[in-house]
């Protein structure tokens, strides 16, 4: 028999697993035949009602991102970028560079989409942090939403801490986390471009920490190496102690008909501003699709 689901004040019940880990969850339909124990396995409670995993189309054009754009791109006017929406994780952030430790670093929970390429590459940590790109504090206005566009926390190498962005999506779901392996030429030869991070390594603290798939690396924060890259995080950057609903935000799809982005025909979802929260009385929602003309007909 099922034992009743418990509950947590600040989690949400996902399961009965084998393990401590809660990796490996209980098969119920199967009999017992011998004494086992099982453990609870919670997980983060949704702050809103977006589809955790789908792809959500971003403006970013307005936005001057240093670098050269990535050929891989369905855009590259960047009027609409794919974005992943990773949904709620429990991460530090950083306000500067620092090398950070489980001890000077606080971790939040927070909601947020992580673009599915670098967006540029062949650019420097120093030229993104000169745009306010690197760090909290830039926001962009999306559909009446507002976010936070910054570079994900990464760890300060090998031993964390692992609360940070990069590990905290990765931990969720490794698919969230996309064209991680995607190489370019450098003098070496072939190597995948990482994404800048805001941390400080650990190992050489004069260099900024990047991720790839697979690799903690990093390197001074001057260099313009092509396998160096720039993969924004879309942080919902909401008031401080107001109360948001679930569905706060909402979904617009776009059926392109025939038409096509780049060479894919697949319908575009925009995350729109569903409740106004603040302002209630404020300006009306309303839903503006960024650019027509990258929308090719069908041939």
């Amino acid at each position: 028999m099922r034992p009743v689901d418990p509950e947590k004040s600040d989690r949400a019940f996902k399961g009965w697993y084998t393990d401590e880990a809660c990796k490996n969850e209980y098969d119920f339909t199967k009999g017992v035949t011998e004494n086992i124990t099982l453990y609870a396995g919670w997980t983060l409670p949704e702050q809103f009602s977006l589809e955790v995993g789908e792809t959500y189309y971003f403006d970013l054009s307005s936005m001057k991102i240093p670098g050269n754009k990535n050929w891989l791109l369905p855009d590259s006017t960047l009027h609409y970028v794919p974005f992943t929406y990773a949904g709620t994780i429990s991460a530090y952030q950083l306000s500067q560079a620092q090398i950070p430790t489980e001890s000077n670093v606080f971790e939040t929970v927070h909601s947020v989409f992580v673009s599915d390429y670098n967006v540029t590459y062949g650019v420097s940590w120093d030229e993104l942090n000169k745009e306010k790109l690197i760090f909290w504090g830039n926001i962009i206005k999306q559909q009446g939403v507002e976010y936070y566009i910054h570079a994900p926390t990464g760890g300060a190498g090998g031993r964390g801490p692992f609360n940070n962005e990069w590990q905290r999506i990765y931990d969720k779901n490794p698919d969230y986390l996309k064209n991680t392996a995607q190489r370019v030429s450098v003098s070496v030869g072939m190597l995948k471009i990482g994404s800048w991070c805001q941390d400080s390594s650990r190992t050489f603290t004069d260099e900024n920490v990047i991720r790839a798939e697979g690799n903690i690396v990093s390197a001074r924060p001057s260099s313009t190496s092509n396998d160096n890259g720039y993969r924004p995080l879309l942080t919902f950057a909401l008031a401080y102690n107001v109360s948001y609903p679930k569905d706060y935000a909402g979904t617009v799809t776009l059926k392109l008909n025939g038409g096509k982005l780049g060479t894919s025909g697949d319908d575009l979802k925009i995350a729109v501003k569903n409740i106004e929260v603040l302002y209630p009385t404020g300006e009306e929602i309303t839903f503006n699709a960024p650019a027509a003309a990258v929308i090719h007909p069908q041939a």
